[in-house]
């Protein structure tokens, strides 16, 4: 008979009094581990000896030993305990012990017959008792309501959830960082906000009219509000008062990037430069003003700046790579699609990229392989698929190498949008 939440309640506390009268503190124990649980798998070595911690997710008793899942934030693994090498002390904490309590444990390292990691663990200690029971025994709740009003308990059992809530506050925390940094004030209401800051950096402006850093601000408020008139004659303002004041240049020539002035945006990111010649944010800019106007060699000169300094910037090695491609530089453009890849490789439109380069350097094989990983991120990619099989037709027509698929020629526009907004 299943029992209920409140018989569940009532005998965990009875655990919690049991592990008392053996001495045992129940909660706030500090344990020093060798790495999260992510970190010890990736060091495994069989013998090897390692200390981790993390929540019990799982409990499979085989009579005298047992195989235990312990889960952290980095991931899970699983342990092994037997009696003889525990000890009947530490048998006897363990048998108190329930789904969802945190302990550490200290062990040597080896494979199962299934070919499962695992720790043989000689030492165990409780770290925190958990009084009440974890939903569906760690599977995740089910009920989609109780997933809304519990979201800690849906954090806890359910790990594409938790995959989801990790990505949105990186996301989120990323936002709200690159708005700091143009002086945003965060709010629901955020264009009232926009609004207040043009308010109070007109007031500061009448109060200190020479101060180039009240333009600046006020011009940064003016382009929240899609107010570039405004916002260019504040930055031209704060580059009158203050000639070297670089990132007035850039806010200026992103400006009038968004006006299409693009000679007019090239000069103030050649001024850009001049003050601070190995600046990413400047070279970014005018990297994707060169391309703009298919002046492919400039722009790969000013993106492999950007690479240099940024090498995870995977939007600056696409770009290098598309002047790279039309300038026929095949090689070299596979090249820089494979880093942007590296940087985001469940992206299906880098795999695009590449193929296509592929197939302009006559490479029917490789262009392949980039459709059928694209397939495997996305399986209901039409584009994917039927290139794919247009290039596996071609391919069994011809006992020779099957010829490029046609393309289109290359696009003068620039494969991505303009690069985002530099910090000021």
């Amino acid at each position: 008979m299943e029992q209920t939440e409140s018989e569940l309640l009532a005998l965990r506390r009875e655990k919690l009094a049991a592990l008392e009268k053996l001495g045992v503190a129940p909660f706030g124990a500090a344990f020093e581990t060798s790495g999260d649980i992510a970190r010890v798998r990736e060091k495994f070595a069989e013998g090897a000896s390692f200390r981790i911690a993390g929540r019990i997710s799982a409990h499979r008793d085989m009579g005298k030993s047992h195989f235990v899942d312990l889960k952290d934030a980095s991931g899970r693994m699983q342990i092994y305990l037997q009696a003889k090498e525990l000890g009947p002390e530490a048998m006897e904490v363990f048998k108190l012990l329930d789904l969802g309590d945190f302990i550490g444990v200290e062990g040597t390292c080896f494979t199962t017959k299934t070919g499962e990691p695992t720790l043989k663990v000689h030492k165990l200690e409780l770290l925190a008792k958990s009084l009440r029971p974890l939903p569906e025994k760690w599977h995740g709740l089910q009920d989609i309501e109780a997933r809304y009003r519990q979201r800690y308990l849906d954090l806890i059992t359910n790990d594409q959830s938790r995959a989801v809530f990790a990505k949105r506050f990186v996301i989120v925390r990323e936002i709200r960082r690159f708005l700091e940094a143009r002086g945003f004030l965060e709010d629901e209401g955020i264009r009232k906000e926009y609004d207040k800051a043009v308010e109070e950096f007109t007031k500061a402006i009448e109060a200190e009219p020479q101060d180039a850093k009240n333009y600046f601000n006020r011009a940064t408020a003016y382009r929240g509000l899609n107010k570039l008139t405004e916002a260019f004659n504040d930055y031209s303002k704060a580059i009158e008062m203050d000639a070297k004041n670089m990132a007035a240049y850039i806010g200026r020539g992103e400006v009038l990037l968004q006006q299409k002035q693009l000679d007019n945006a090239l000069a103030d990111f050649d001024k850009a430069i001049q003050i601070a010649p190995n600046d990413a944010n400047a070279r970014r800019f005018r990297g994707f003003v060169y391309i703009s106007k298919s002046e492919w060699q400039k722009a790969i000169d000013d993106y492999t700046v950007v690479v240099q300094r940024v090498p995870d910037d995977g939007g600056a090695w696409e770009r290098r790579a598309f002047a790279h491609r039309n300038l026929k530089k095949f090689k070299e453009a596979i090249a820089d699609y494979t880093k942007a890849i590296a940087t985001d490789p469940k992206d299906p439109d880098g795999y695009r990229r590449r193929a296509q380069a592929h197939i302009l350097a006559g490479d029917s094989v490789k262009a392949a392989e980039d459709f059928k990983a694209i397939l495997k991120i996305k399986p209901d990619d039409v584009d994917a698929q039927s290139r794919l099989k247009a290039l596996e037709t071609r391919a069994n027509a011809s006992p020779t190498p099957a010829p490029p698929a046609p393309v289109t020629p290359p696009a003068k526009a620039p494969p991505v949008a303009p690069p985002a907004a530099s910090p000021h």
